[in-house]
C-alpha cells in the first residue's frame, strides 16, 4: 500500500468509494457506497429543514448550523466525487506510480525528503483523526448519557438537530448515531487524502529544487527538470478544477460555521458541552489551515524553482547553458492553487477567522439587543 496516501485509500475502500481490481464483491462493496452517501445527503436535508424551521431564532439556528453546514460540504463532495470518479481515479493512479518510482531513488538527500514528508503526513492525519474522533464521539456519548438520566416529560437532546417525520427518541438516536459514523469516516478522510495529495505536489517541488540548484551542463539533465516542472503544473491545474468548487464553498461556509460555533460556546455553561465545541472548533480549524498552508507552500516551493536554477554553477559551464538557464528562470511563474478566484494562501485562512469573529461580535450584539427588549 502507498505510505503517502495509503491509510486514506483504505478508509476510502471502507466507505465504498474505492473499488480494487483484485476486491471480491465489487458490486456489493459499489452497492455499500451509494447507501452511505445517499442516506448521508438526505439526512443532511432534513438538517436543512429543522434549520428553516427555526429561521426567526438566533439561539436554535447556531445549534443547528454548524454542523449542517459541515454536512452540506461533505454531501457537496461526495456528489462532486461520483460525478468525476474517474478523473480521481487517475489521480490516484499517478500519484500512486510517482511514489514508487520516487521510492526507488538513490539520491540520500531526495531519500530524506521523501521519508520526511511520508512521516509528517502520518503524524498529520493520525492528529486530524484523532481530533476528530473525539468530537465525533463526544458528541454521541454526551447524547446517550443525557438520555439516561433524563427525567423531565420533553424529550432529551439528541445527537444532532434535525427534522424527523415521527417522534421516537431512541430510533432518532440510532439514526444519527449511523450518520454520526458515516461522518466521523468520511469528514477526516476525505479532508487528509486531498491535503496528502498537495504534500505530494510539495514533495516533488522539493526534490526538483535539489536538482535544479545542482544541475550541470548534460543537456539530458536540463530537459528533465523542464518536463518535471511542466508535469507538476498540468498535474496542479487538474487537481485544481476539481476541488475549487469544494474548497470556494468551504470559504462561504466556514466563516459562519465558526461563527455558530464560537456563539454556542457563549451559551453553555463549562463541561461536556464546551469540551465538544472546543474540539469542534479545532477540527474546523484544522480543516481550513491544513488547505490553506499546504496550498501556501505549493506556490512558495513553486517559486522557489527559479531562485535554485539560478543557484547552480552557471557561472561556470558555456553560454548557451546559461542561456538556457535563463530562460527557464524567466519563464519560471508560480503555482496558485484557486478556491474558484480565491487565492488559497495563508493571508487568506486568515482572513476567514477574522471575518468569523466579525460575525461571532455581531450575532452575540444582536441576541444581547433581543434579550433586552
Amino acid at each position: 500500500m502507498n505510505p503517502l496516501i495509503g491509510a486514506n485509500l483504505r478508509a476510502m475502500k471502507i466507505f465504498g468509494y474505492m473499488i480494487y481490481d483484485d476486491q471480491k464483491y465489487k458490486r456489493l462493496h459499489c452497492f455499500r457506497g451509494v447507501l452511505l452517501t445517499v442516506s448521508f445527503i438526505i439526512f443532511n436535508i432534513s438538517q436543512f429543514i429543522d434549520l428553516f424551521q427555526h429561521f426567526t431564532n438566533i439561539d436554535e439556528i447556531t445549534k443547528n448550523a454548524a454542523t449542517t453546514l459541515l454536512f452540506a460540504t461533505t454531501s457537496f463532495r461526495m456528489i462532486n466525487f461520483y460525478k468525476n470518479r474517474q478523473r480521481y481515479l487517475a489521480i490516484i493512479k499517478y500519484v500512486d506510480s510517482e511514489i514508487k518510482k520516487m521510492l526507488s531513488i538513490e539520491d540520500n538527500h531526495e531519500k530524506e525528503i521523501i521519508h520526511s514528508s511520508i512521516k509528517y503526513m502520518r503524524n498529520l492525519t493520525a492528529c486530524f483523526w484523532i481530533i476528530a474522533l473525539i468530537t465525533g464521539n463526544l458528541m454521541c456519548v454526551n447524547a446517550a448519557v443525557q438520555a439516561f438520566l433524563h427525567t423531565s416529560d420533553k424529550s432529551p437532546p439528541l445527537i444532532l438537530r434535525n427534522w424527523f417525520p415521527f417522534n421516537n427518541f431512541w430510533l432518532s438516536y440510532f439514526i444519527q448515531y449511523y450518520i454520526m459514523n458515516i461522518g466521523m469516516l468520511i469528514v477526516p478522510c476525505w479532508h487528509s487524502f486531498i491535503v496528502s495529495i498537495m504534500i505530494f505536489v510539495i514533495t516533488k517541488l522539493k526534490i526538483l529544487n535539489k536538482r535544479l540548484s545542482g544541475i550541470d551542463e548534460e543537456y539530458s539533465h536540463f530537459v528533465e527538470c523542464v518536463k518535471k516542472r511542466s508535469d507538476i503544473y498540468i498535474f496542479v491545474k487538474e487537481l485544481t478544477s476539481l476541488i475549487s468548487s469544494s474548497l470556494f464553498m468551504d470559504f462561504i461556509v466556514f466563516s459562519i460555521l465558526l461563527c455558530a460555533l464560537l456563539f454556542q460556546a457563549t451559551q453553555v455553561d463549562f463541561g461536556i458541552q464546551l469540551a465538544i465545541i472546543f474540539f469542534y472548533i479545532v477540527t474546523m480549524t484544522t480543516i481550513l489551515w491544513m488547505y490553506y498552508n499546504h496550498a501556501n507552500e505549493i506556490t512558495f516551493y513553486s517559486n522557489q524553482l527559479s531562485i535554485s536554477a539560478y543557484e547552480c554553477n552557471w557561472y561556470e559551464h558555456s553560454r548557451h547553458f546559461r542561456k538556457q538557464i535563463l530562460i527557464l528562470i524567466t519563464a519560471s511563474k508560480p503555482i496558485i492553487i484557486h478556491a474558484v478566484f480565491i487565492i488559497m494562501k495563508l493571508d487568506t485562512f486568515l482572513s476567514i477567522l477574522r471575518a468569523s469573529y466579525s460575525y461571532f461580535t455581531l450575532l452575540s450584539n444582536i441576541a444581547n439587543d433581543k434579550a433586552l427588549k
